[in-house]
């Protein structure tokens, strides 16, 4: 069956039928209708939604931030992280800051990462701060052959000149005795 066919007559059947279809359906539909289908059987049937965001996720379809926050409580909350973050690419910022309360920390953590962008004081320690913002900065840095021989030249001549000037401060000091 198609998700088509599915979900035309999903509100005509009842409960059981619409559990019972479900496993005949050959692949799921726009994530919208998708949502709304998990949101209607997920009072009664958690099982069946969580079937439904296994499969999705397989599938790899791309829920927005609202869908993601109407399934809290919905469904199991590591297929939830699992779908958001797959859906990451379609969240902005302020997307992201909706989502939270909405998904496990961690989950939200990894949003943030994902997007590249600076993760909230409330989600890290100071010190995992400046790891990660090394890190995003590192980033930004070029990284290809070139720009790693300047950096081992510019060492280079760093150690050659620390040494030059180690070598003059003994050769300037008078010696006592």
């Amino acid at each position: 069956m198609t998700w088509e066919e599915y979900y035309d007559k999903f509100y005509e059947w009842s409960e059981n039928t619409q559990v019972n279809k479900l496993s005949s359906v050959e692949s799921l539909g726009p994530a919208d209708e998708v949502a709304e289908v998990m949101m209607e059987l997920a009072f009664h049937h958690e099982d069946a939604v969580n079937r439904i965001a296994r499969k999705a996720f397989e599938q790899k379809i791309i829920f927005s931030a609202q869908n993601i926050s109407d399934l809290t409580l919905c469904m199991d909350s590591g297929l939830q992280g699992q779908m958001a973050l797959q859906s990451a690419s379609a969240f902005s910022e302020k997307d992201i800051q909706n989502l939270e309360g909405s998904l496990d920390d961690d989950v939200i953590i990894k949003l943030y990462k994902a997007k590249g962008l600076r993760v909230p004081d409330v989600f890290v320690d100071d010190e995992s701060q400046e790891v990660m913002d090394d890190v995003l900065e590192r980033g930004k840095q070029p990284t290809g052959f070139f720009s790693k021989m300047v950096m081992a030249f510019g060492i280079g001549a760093g150690i050659h000149q620390g040494i030059k000037d180690a070598s003059n401060v003994r050769e300037k000091v008078p010696c006592r005795r």
